[in-house]
């Protein structure tokens, strides 16, 4: 997925899965939730 931020561009196809979390629920029930750090090439960081 892309997405531009204050005129920088953040792609989560090309930056680096750093950490992940996840609550542990399920996917197909409604609580699940799931989170990933990204760091591009640049070394900038993203959620």
């Amino acid at each position: 997925m892309r997405k531009v931020i204050d005129g920088r561009t953040y792609d989560t196809e090309t930056a680096e899965v750093i950490a992940e979390w996840t609550n542990g629920v399920p996917a197909n029930d409604m609580r699940f939730q799931d989170e990933r750090v990204y760091r591009t090439a640049n070394g900038r960081y993203f959620l």
